[in-house]
């Protein structure tokens, strides 16, 4: 992703596209939307700290935080990115799209704008009915555990329907341990 980019990098790059017009667009989400689903990408890749967990390290200790969590902040601070990019094209070919829940289409819409080609050449292109949804608390808690366990599950794709499915086995009380106790 770009966002990764550091200032020569992002230089670097915006350098490479030209001598053509090089318009920069950054999209931001709400840190209420982001925060979930930061974690739970975290979760998909392994890791077993619990929501309260994550919250106190990215949030409460954002400057002493290492490792994965602090790539966190290199992605989501908006101020820096907007600054980076900016100092890379000018602040007049920047365009910064805050992600509106209630309108899906707003970035579509944006970039239709920005091309100059009617709003339903892009919007109509996009499957809508597979939208990326997020998992449930009960997903998260099973994923979170079963990365826990020290369990390899990451070699196959763990879907939210995987997880749905498995919860619902787990509820049912058909998946059980050697001892024959409920695993959960």
């Amino acid at each position: 992703a770009l966002c990764h980019a550091d200032d020569a990098q992002a230089s670097e790059l915006c350098g490479e596209l030209r001598p053509g017009p090089v318009r920069v667009v950054i999209t931001l989400r709400p840190l209420t939307q982001l925060l979930p689903s930061s974690w739970q990408e975290y979760l998909k890749a392994g890791w077993t700290e619990t929501y309260d967990e994550f919250l106190d390290e990215v949030l409460r200790r954002p400057s002493t935080t290492t490792g994965v969590f602090r790539s966190f902040w290199i992605r989501q601070d908006h101020g820096r990115l907007v600054e980076r990019w900016s100092s890379a094209v000018g602040p007049d070919r920047v365009t910064v799209v805050v992600a509106d829940p209630a309108r899906p289409a707003l970035l579509l819409e944006t970039f239709a704008d920005l091309v100059g080609v009617p709003r339903p050449t892009l919007i109509d292109a996009v499957d809508h009915h597979g939208a990326n949804r997020s998992l449930t608390v009960a997903e998260c808690e099973l994923l979170r555990r079963l990365n826990d366990s020290g369990k390899d599950i990451h070699d196959s794709p763990v879907t939210p329907a995987a997880l749905a499915a498995l919860i619902g086995r787990v509820e049912s009380g058909s998946i059980t341990g050697a001892s024959g106790k409920k695993v959960f």
